[in-house]
Formats: C-alpha cells, structure tokens, sequence
C-alpha cells in the first residue's frame, strides 16, 4: 500500500470561468508539482472534453496516466446540477463507462458548448441518484453545506435523496468538525477537493485527501469509499477562509446573525442578499456528539504562504521564484507544507521556513469569509500575538455591522 494525495474535484476548459491553461497535459505536470498522485479529470460527460480526455490519456494499471506523467494517475469524474438546484460528485471506472452514461443522460441535459461542462439535468437529486446506482456509478453531494447548490442548503436530511451514500464534499467553508455532528453523514466518507478552475498550485489540491491504496485506479478509491482502504487524512483551507463560511450580505459583505437575517427578511440594508453561513447551517444540523474520523489539517498554499512571508502578490514573479526554488529541492508541494523538517527548509528560505513552522503550530488567524467574500489568513509568530490578532478582527467586523456573531 502507498500513500495517495488525492483530488478529486475539478473543472475543465468548458465550464464557466476556468482557466485556458486547464488541460489533462498541464494538470499532470503540475499535480506532479503539487504532489497530487490521485486527481479527477472533471466535466467528463461534456462532449468536447470527453474528447479530449480520450485524446489525451491512455489506460494504466485500472486508471488513467497522461503521456510520460506515470506519477499522476486520473479518475473519470464530473460535477452535475439537478433541477432542485444541488450538485453532486460521479465518478466511473471508464471512459467507455462515462460515454455510455452521457447516452443515457442526452434526454435529460445539454453536454457540448461553452459553460455546460458541468449539466444541468430536468431529474430531482433522488431521480438522478436512481440513474447512478442503476448504472454503477458513484455518487455523492458535492461541497454539501454551501448556500445556492450545496445539497444542504435544499435539504435537511441526506436520506432525503440518497439511500446508501458512500461519499460526501465537505466543501471549503467546512471542515470535518463541523460536519461530524449530523446524524446522517455517520456512514459516509468525508472527502475535501479543491473545486479548481484554474490548473496552478494555489488552487489544484488546495484541499486534497491522503488515502492509502494499492494503486491510483477507480477500483482502488471505490474500496476507500467503502471503508476497505484507509483515510488516513483530510487536507484544506481553514472552514474561515471559505466565501461561505459566515451568515452574511453578498453585496457589502456585513456579517448577521441567523436570527438577524430571519428578521430582516434576509435583506441587507444595502440591498443585497443575506445568504445563510455554512457554519450556522451545521450548527442547525447538528443533532449528534459524532464519531471517530481520519483528522483534518488545516491548509494554506505554499504561494500563499510566500506572499504572507514578503507582503507580494501570490502570482508575483518574486512568489513564483521562491515557490520554484521549493519545488527543485522538495520536489512537491504537500512535502513542503506536511512533512519535511523545517530546518531543511530554512536551507531554502528562512523567512518562508519560519511561516511554515507558525502555519503548522495552528498560528494562523482569519477574517472570516462571508456572503461569497473569502476569508483573509494572516501568519503571526505567538500565541500571545494570535490572540491580539484575534481581537484586532473582532474589533474591525464590530465596527462594520450592528450585531457580531461569535465565530
């Protein structure tokens, strides 16, 4: 068994605001870079990407490898919307599989043309979950608490939908924690994916899984899925950096409690949307103490991380350099970030090197995102300094809205 840095949610080149650069060839390259072994190819019931993954991939070892890129294996996957408005995960051991499945979805959603990557199909997430289970394919709710399409956000218990549920996203603004205490998550897997639209390491495997397999093929992550292979971690963003994470206004970006929201008719006084928080909607699902899972650590890029250390832009040409020179040593990414020693990386960067130790002691404070605003991360040396860092937040957010809720 070895271990498999996985992410398994994406986008391709005919979904709405991806990046020109996201292509099978660049992805494997820069996965390798990342340090993801195990990736999803995205959108592969869209035609003219269909097209490309077959164009692109050849099969290995019961998944797919891109060219020379042995290191990086993919797995057939695509993101769908059903017309209750919620987003769920499939992933299918074949091309051929995935083809097949598009022959049987063609009365039910359009799968060609720009900004159909991901369908929308006329069934109900129950009718649509039939239609997988019907044809062997694995299904799940994709970043499940999220406001607008999370299943969550329509739905109070999962068995509304799903029978057996193997698999559920966490999503960025949530985090195994929160997601724990509903009742009806117990039996499922808990995955965190990056939802990429863009191929750079800043966003593919911001958030990934670490599982332990015999190889990268489908046959492999459906045993993980059923419990028969091991979890051994989940990896993401801080559930404060998230653009969800918070109750707040999606035009000026005032933060509200629940009952707040319910008061004003979830109307900001700007005119803007009041969208419920993924933090208050796990709270209302709450309804057990949960049970013992894989951990979660807390992620920042390591672009992110540089731009912090010297006050740049992630995609500064100084952030670029410095993140290069990381990657031509430590090979990846994840290596850097998890688990080489900090005083190899001080050979590289001592400045970088100290934020990555304050990273991984937990000294990380955040504005939290709110109403579609990302959270803001911000790398202190102390405890003592986190917690003045803390307060400095609070203060700023009272000063900006008339009730604070307790993040």
């Amino acid at each position: 068994m070895d271990f498999f840095d996985s992410d398994l949610h994406l986008h391709g080149l005919y979904s709405g605001g991806v990046s020109k650069h996201m292509t099978i060839p660049v992805l494997a390259r820069e996965s390798r870079k990342k340090g993801i072994e195990l990736i999803a190819t995205g959108d592969c019931l869209h035609k003219e990407w269909l097209s490309h993954l077959k164009e692109t991939l050849e099969p290995s070892n019961g998944g797919y490898i891109y060219n020379n890129i042995p290191e990086v294996c993919f797995v057939i996957n695509s993101e769908v919307e059903t017309n209750d408005r919620v987003h769920h995960l499939i992933y299918f051991e074949s091309l051929e599989n995935a083809e097949e499945f598009m022959e049987i979805m063609k009365p039910y959603g359009k799968m060609e043309g720009k900004g159909f990557g991901r369908p929308r199909f006329s069934l109900s997430s129950r009718d649509f979950v039939d239609k997988c289970l019907e044809n062997s394919v694995l299904v799940g709710p994709a970043h499940i608490f999220t406001p607008y399409y999370g299943y969550f956000a329509h739905y109070d218990s999962l068995y509304t939908a799903y029978k057996n549920p193997l698999f559920i996203e966490l999503g960025l603004s949530a985090d195994t924690e929160m997601a724990n205490k509903v009742s009806s998550l117990k039996n499922t897997v808990f995955l965190s994916n990056s939802d990429a639209h863009s191929p750079w390491p800043h966003r593919i495997g911001r958030e990934f899984n670490r599982f332990r397999l015999k190889n990268g093929s489908f046959k492999e992550l459906e045993k993980a899925f059923h419990r028969k292979r091991e979890l051994v971690f989940n990896a993401g963003l801080n559930p404060k950096e998230g653009k969800y994470h918070l109750t707040g206004c999606n035009r000026c970006y005032e933060i509200y409690s629940v009952e707040e929201a319910k008061a004003r008719g979830w109307r900001c006084g700007c005119g803007g949307s009041i969208k419920k928080g993924v933090f208050d909607r796990a709270k209302e699902l709450a309804d057990f103490e949960g049970i013992e899972r894989p951990p979660y650590i807390h992620m920042l890029p390591l672009a992110e991380i540089i731009s912090l250390a010297y006050h740049v832009e992630v995609m500064s040409k100084k952030t670029q350099e410095i993140w290069h020179r990381f990657i031509t040593v430590f090979e990846n990414e994840i290596g850097v970030l998890v688990d080489v020693n900090v005083d190899e990386l001080r050979e590289v960067d001592k400045n970088v090197a100290e934020y990555i130790k304050s990273f991984r002691e937990n000294l990380v404070v955040y504005e939290p995102g709110r109403g579609g605003k990302y959270g803001v991360p911000y790398i202190v040396k102390t405890r003592e300094e986190k917690k003045l860092k803390e307060l400095e937040i609070r203060e700023s957010l009272k000063r900006k809205q008339k009730s604070l809720l307790d993040f």
